[in-house]
């Protein structure tokens, strides 16, 4: 399992930097059942802390 950052979190949602938005997409996409990702609960508290 692969853990996810507050970065990429971010980028993903934000899209606010498109070369970085692309591969966040990308690297989101790729995740299956399978090959999971994590999103820690601090991660969470981060992007609404940044996002507010």
């Amino acid at each position: 399992m692969i853990g996810i950052d507050t970065n990429i979190l971010l980028r993903f949602l934000l899209d606010d930097e498109p070369t970085q938005g692309a591969m966040a997409r990308q690297f989101m996409s790729e995740r299956t059942a399978d090959d999971p990702a994590y999103v820690s609960a601090v991660v969470l508290a981060e992007t609404i802390w940044l996002l507010n």
